[in-house]
Parts: C-alpha cells; structure tokens; sequence
C-alpha cells in the first residue's frame, strides 16, 4: 500500500448503502453498498499466495474453481499493487530483485467489461532488495525502492521496460508523481525529492526520523509521510514542508495506506502490546483520529494478512488476531451516515487473511491452517459462499470492477475487432 502500499489505482462511489443495526432511526450509520440482488454474481476474482514457495494461486469467487497458478514473490510487508492501463490493468508484486507483472481478469470495453482469466506479464528486473512500491495516481508507473543499493526501479507498465534512479536510501518510500520521486531514509532525518528523468536531487528537507508508510493527497499535492511523533507533510512540487500532525495516542504508525481520490488515509497504530485502535489521517483538514474497535485485538502491518483496504478507497476490513471476528470499517469521510462506523462479523477463527473486493461489499477470509475462505455481507454478517484455496496460502487479496459495472463473464476474449 504499499507502499507503502497506499497505491491501489482508481476510485469509485458507493452506489447504494445498508442500514448497520444497532443504530436509532433518528442517527442511522450505514456501512457499504447493498446487493439488490441477493445472489448476484461476485464477478471477483480471489488471488492467494504462498510466500515460502511463491506460488500464485487465482480462483473464481462465485464457484471457488482454481483458474491460474503462476510464480511470483511479493514482500510480506509491501504484497501487491495495483496499475494500468486502463485498457488491461495489472497487478504488480516485488522481491528479491524482481517485479512480477499479471493482468487483474478484467478487459474493460466502455459500457462493459470482460472478466477473463487473469494471465502471467512476465518478470521484470529490479535493483537488490526491493521492498517498497509505489504506483503513481494515474497508474501508468510501478516504482520500487532497491534497500540493498539505495536506487529505484521505475517501470513503464504499458512498455514494461525499467530504467533506474539513484538519490534513495538503504529503506526509502517509492513514491512517484509526474515525473517526481520522494526518498526518504528510515534511519536519517531526511527526505528528497529528486527528478526522475535528470536523476537529480531537487529538493531535500529535515524531517523526523522512522520515516515508513506514506500517502498521496491528490488535492494538495502533498505527501503525508508517517514517522516517530507523527505525519510530516510533504509538498512535492515545491519541496516544503508544512506542519508535522502528531499521532492522536501514543505509540505511531508504520503503515499508511490510502486508496481512490478521498481524504482520508488509515494509519495501523503500533503500540506497545496489542491495540484496538486504528488511525484515520484526513489530509484535507490536516488533522488525525483514533478509531477504537472494541474489543479487538489488531495487527500492525499486513504481513500475516490481516487488513485489507477496498480500491476505491472507502471501506477497510480487519481481523481479530484472537477472537474469531473480522471488522468492517466505513472510512468515506464524504458519507456522513457511514464514516467510523464498525460493524463486526463473526467468523470461522482467529487470525485470519482478508481481502475486500473494489468496494467493500463483500469480504474474504481465509483461514491460514486449511485455506477455507469463506465471503461474507458484511451488512449482515451474512455468509455468501465457502470453498477452499491451497492450504500452504498465507495471504489473499481480490480483483473486480466498480459497482454498476456490466460485466461478461466468460472467460474468453473479445473476437478481434468486436467490443
């Protein structure tokens, strides 16, 4: 979310809400769209990934089938990206000094989309040690900041050809706008914003130190990095920086995540011991939040799979690390009767992998012994299908398109020259 993994590509409107009871008539809060169909077709594709031997595997959500096996590598602490082009989005993931590209599922075609099975783009050479990733908003660039020579790895992903930038760090962010990247070093009080194509520094500033996790407000221009005591705010073109927004509660984030064009960014909150807290970062307002989900018990990175955020942006989900729940989380800051609602679901164990599909009305979980996965409504917490991935996945994650969108399921291409 990278990442950090804050790069998933586009955005998208809830197209209608549910009621999350418990609530008086007079302050309803409303969590995530609503089927009008109860049984409609998924049309999500499940990605699971097993990180000891980096084998991908790619099941269809309505039937559970397995579709695709690949190879592939993603790092526990970065795992995928989404990019474009519009007319074939990709997927991404990174390690070991390698970038693996695969195609989502999806051929959109204007008024309607093919869901195709998702294929194998080839593997695409890094630097060593690459870790963080980083899509830039209009999704045409996957960067990856090599640890182990501190250079970066932009690459085309329409051409999928690389070219390397130096200036970075043994740990940087990967950010990339417009031609811009910002460094920053987890070690050092330093962040740089250099010019990709001159590969020069163009800017470089103070900044506190554990610099991981990062996120893009698309308004502003600006780049909300988390550290030790709180968000430094970074103006890429300018190269200034604007008023550090300290951590609402003790302890900090490590990484920050956003998605879609909203304002709002989460922030999973590292403590000491287990926390029941997450943080929201508004970047328009420049102010900070705890949420507390109670009772919880949550991860503070998503290495075991435990935090999913959906693409448009709106909608988090979470599991328990002790308790057999799983948590839905509205965080649409322009919806009113939605944001900071938390609706728990009760679910097969603890511990468990999850993943949310573009908007956030269905939710996986996987259980990490047997492979289980099993979607629910989280509206209702109610139980939509079961079935089964390889027992050896450690993680999962989801590929679909926005709401509304006409989707052909069947899993062929288009006849050349036909829409």
């Amino acid at each position: 979310m990278p990442l950090g993994q804050k790069t998933l590509l586009a955005a998208g409107m809830l197209s209608t809400v549910a009621i999350l009871g418990g609530c008086s008539d007079e302050d309803d809060k409303v969590l995530g769209p609503v089927d009008s169909e109860a049984e409609e077709d998924l049309n999500t594709w499940i990605w699971a990934l097993d990180d000891e031997t980096g084998t991908l595997w790619v099941h269809d959500a309505d039937t559970g089938d397995l579709e695709a096996t690949f190879d592939g590598e993603s790092h526990p602490m970065m795992r995928q990206a989404f990019a474009g082009p519009d007319a074939e989005p990709t997927v991404w993931m990174g390690r070991e000094g390698s970038a693996y590209a695969y195609t989502r599922g999806f051929h959109p075609h204007g008024d309607h989309a093919h869901m195709e099975i998702p294929e194998a783009l080839g593997t695409i050479a890094t630097g060593p040690g690459n870790v963080h990733q980083g899509v830039d908003e209009d999704g045409d660039h996957v960067c990856y900041a090599n640890d182990e020579d501190g250079s970066f790895t932009l690459i085309d992903v329409e051409a999928r050809t690389a070219r390397t930038v130096h200036h970075g760090s043994g740990h940087s962010a990967a950010f990339h706008s417009h031609g811009l990247l910002v460094a920053t070093d987890m070690h050092n009080k330093w962040a740089r914003v250099i010019d990709a194509d001159a590969d020069t520094v163009i800017h470089e500033v103070a900044i506190d130190t554990l610099a991981h996790g990062d996120a893009f407000h698309h308004d502003s221009k600006s780049l909300f990095i988390a550290t030790l005591n709180g968000f430094e705010v970074l103006d890429v073109e300018g190269g200034t920086l604007g008023t550090m927004i300290p951590y609402p509660i003790a302890g900090r984030v490590n990484f920050l995540y956003h998605s879609g064009d909203g304002p709002v960014a989460l922030g999973l909150h590292r403590a000491e011991g287990d926390t029941d807290k997450i943080i929201l970062l508004d970047m328009a307002a420049r102010t900070a939040e705890a949420l507390a989900v109670d009772g919880a018990s949550l991860a503070w990175n998503i290495s075991g799979g435990n935090f999913a955020l959906s693409e448009d942006g709106k909608m988090v989900v979470a599991t328990d690390l002790e308790l057999p729940r799983a948590y839905a989380i509205c965080i649409d800051a322009e919806n009113a009767t939605c944001y900071r609602a938390v609706l728990p679901v009760t679910v097969p164990a603890s511990d468990m992998a999850c993943a949310l599909n573009y908007s956030g009305d269905h939710i996986w979980v996987m259980e990490k012994s047997t492979g289980t996965v099993s979607c629910y409504h989280p509206d209702e917490g109610e139980l939509h299908n079961t079935w089964a991935v390889d027992a050896a996945a450690d993680y999962i994650f989801a590929t679909s398109l926005p709401p509304g969108s006409e989707v052909i399921k069947d899993y062929s291409s288009p006849e050349e020259g036909q829409p």
